[in-house]
């Protein structure tokens, strides 16, 4: 007990400082961008070198179910064709007296102002749902998926990408076509970036270093207890624990930097969506079975199999069905990811009470990774723009659990030596 009344907080220490790393290592340190104002943002008094990367966010142009080229722009625009959208947001709704369907096609228009510009620029795309062309003073640069105005006639295609040009003297012109017929969110719902090459590829570096590290230490945690239950099979709190951290472990590849995608580019976005949704649908039962698993007498047997029965339902259906179908039951998902939530934590508060073995340290885990998934939750529902940290609160959890499941192997060890 004196040893691991050493270690513990050291443990505590690291998981800490994990999270502040995590916090700042992924965004360069820029001052507030200015905001965008009926279509135009203006930077004449901004400095790329000293403010850092711009996030192109406010009061777009934009023209709904049009696909206008940036010559066809001026004759809309003096024709009052063209509404305002404010991004990054999704498009569903964004009409104000009418309802906007996912499901549609859209041109965005951007004019920037500036005085004194880098002699070349770099724009960061992350993502637009789900496919996009994109000009810059009226030069196409490229995109990704297939523009259209039909199912038929498009093809989806989700990922970051960088984009260089040659800044004119006086400002630019962004011109982006997007459109969705496979998810349940349509549009520019994430910031696109605007710096200098450097900047926009050190942002990229740090936040692909953190989701290798994290990927890594996830990795690492499930081969270390999927080893201790080849050990001593037992004890399955292990297995379904170890489990539990490589579904996770994969699902970072999977979001933020995508770098499954450079490991698998010829794997259509359809199956790396759905590889993603599966971590979400199995990881919860898994994890319901580890925490029965470690208290058996605090957590009921019904609830493992209802939580259970919903991964299986709702991983059912996401085989079954088209994007378009099964992105729409992710909010009803992330209600049951909530009430679950709640309810381990009340199992392990209880355990806590009854004087369980490492449950203290379980729930302050707990209570950090379920805060990080109710941010999350919101804002990948467009609700909030945060950014995505259940990740890193995951990562302090897995610690803490993982210094609590060492705490029970030891008493188990300890007991089998008298």
């Amino acid at each position: 007990m004196r040893k691991a009344r050493i270690w513990l907080p050291i443990f505590c220490l690291i998981a800490v400082a994990f999270v502040l790393i995590g916090l700042f290592a992924g965004v360069p340190p820029t001052r507030e961008s200015p905001h965008a104002l009926r279509g135009e943002l203006d930077l004449r008094g901004w400095r790329f070198e000293q403010g850092g990367i711009v996030r192109l966010a406010g009061e777009w142009d934009w023209g709904w179910r049009r696909l206008l080229t940036p010559e066809q722009l001026g004759a809309a625009a003096a024709a009052g064709e063209l509404g305002t959208i404010r991004l990054p947001s999704s498009w569903n709704g964004a009409s104000g007296d009418r309802w906007q369907p996912a499901q549609g096609y859209a041109t965005f228009r951007l004019r920037i102002r500036w005085n004194d510009p880098p002699r070349l620029l770099a724009l960061r795309v992350k993502e637009a749902d789900t496919s996009y062309r994109l000009w810059v003073d009226g030069v196409q640069l490229g995109g990704l998926g297939q523009v259209g105005t039909s199912r038929a006639s498009s093809a989806p295609y989700v990922g970051p990408r960088t984009y260089l040009f040659p800044a004119q003297p006086d400002g630019a012109e962004i011109v982006i076509q997007a459109a969705n017929f496979e998810h349940r969110l349509g549009g520019l719902w994430e910031p696109l970036e605007l710096g200098t090459p450097e900047q926009i590829e050190g942002a990229h570096e740090r936040r692909l270093a953190l989701d290798m590290a994290l990927f890594g230490g996830l990795f690492m945690t499930a081969v270390y207890h999927l080893a201790l239950f080849a050990m001593r099979r037992r004890d399955r709190s292990a297995l379904y624990f170890g489990a539990f951290c490589l579904i996770m472990a994969v699902r970072t590849t999977l979001v933020g930097e995508l770098f499954f995608d450079r490991l698998f580019p010829q794997i259509s976005w359809a199956c790396r969506l759905r590889c993603e949704y599966l971590g979400a649908f199995a990881g919860l039962p898994l994890f319901a079975l580890f925490i029965r698993e470690l208290y058996p007498r605090e957590m009921s047997v019904w609830a493992v199999r209802l939580i259970t029965a919903a991964g299986l339902a709702y991983t059912a259906v996401m085989m079954a069905t088209p994007p378009s179908v099964f992105t729409r039951t992710i909010p009803s998902y992330q209600a049951v990811i909530v009430i679950a939530a709640a309810y381990f934590i009340w199992v392990l508060l209880r355990a806590v009470r009854r004087g369980r073995a490492g449950a203290l340290l379980s729930s302050i885990g707990a209570l950090i990774y379920g805060v990080a998934v109710v941010n999350d939750i919101m804002y990948f529902n467009v609700y909030i723009r945060t950014g995505s940290y259940a990740p890193l609160g995951f990562t302090v959890f897995i610690m803490l659990h993982s210094a609590a499941l060492s705490l029970k192997f030891s008493r188990a060890l300890a007991s089998e030596d008298r």
